[in-house]
């Protein structure tokens, strides 16, 4: 029997997730990734079948390259890494864009390779800038914020709100825009409670040039991709979002 005295503590991920959610963000997680942070996460294991994946990656690699992204960010991201995500938001954006509509069958087998290996080497750019990400599940940032909590005596409610991004995301802005739909356009409206968001947009014209304003054209195909109900107490939406084609349209 093998000795697993001397066994590294293992960090497990596992989910559904199709197969190039998870190709895409692990082929990042060594030489990609080291050239923003100067290290990967070492060696690693991962098992897919049936649109289910289970990665094993060691703990301590994990939790060393959390302290050097904060080590490296810990005030701020740095300005190339804010310009690098920036372009790639633009060129990811432009590129999903040019899909939303189009007829896949029409295009030409050279088109749809281009199209792939366009949108490949701008998802490998935007998941070496972002990977790292993962390496805070470990726990790191929740012992540093803790950390930085009690040298200050910051209550739970002040880190809290101290945590708070200045800007929201994608997913957030989305949300509170459909609810200044709603409180606009239709929470008086009997015929409201618990219409789907592809009803309440299509069929309105205002509805849809508000969404398409705040997030460009596109967005009536978000709401293809949701399944979304409103809660009949006036309180607020609740959104199942399909992640996968959320992050392919990008927008």
């Amino acid at each position: 029997m093998q000795d697993m005295t001397n066994a590294p503590k293992m960090y497990r991920q596992e989910g559904r997730a199709g197969m190039y959610q998870v190709l895409l963000p692990y082929s990042c997680i060594t030489d990609r990734m080291s050239k923003h942070i100067g290290m990967g996460w070492g060696e690693s294991w991962a098992w897919f079948k049936n649109n289910y994946t289970v990665g094993l990656f060691v703990d301590d690699r994990m939790r060393e390259a959390a302290r050097k992204v904060l080590a490296i960010s810990g005030e701020d991201l740095p300005q190339d890494w804010q310009r690098a995500w920036h372009e790639a938001d633009v060129a990811l954006t432009a590129e999903a864009r040019k899909l939303v509509g189009a007829k896949m069958s029409e295009l030409s087998d050279e088109e749809l390779r281009r199209t792939y290996d366009v949108l490949l080497d701008l998802d490998l750019r935007m998941w070496s800038l972002s990977i790292f990400i993962d390496t805070f599940d470990t726990g790191v940032d929740a012992e540093e914020i803790a950390k930085i909590a009690a040298i200050h005596s910051l209550t739970p409610e002040e880190t809290h709100i101290l945590l708070t991004p200045s800007a929201p995301t994608f997913v957030t802005a989305w949300e509170l825009a459909i609810e200044e739909v709603v409180d606009r356009s239709f929470r008086e409206d009997p015929r409201f409670d618990g219409m789907n968001l592809k009803v309440l947009v299509f069929t309105h014209e205002e509805s849809l040039g508000y969404l398409e304003h705040l997030f460009g054209e596109g967005s009536h195909a978000i709401a293809n991709c949701e399944a979304i109900r409103f809660r009949p107490n006036g309180q607020g939406a609740d959104t199942v979002l399909k992640k996968d084609q959320l992050a392919t349209l990008a927008l």
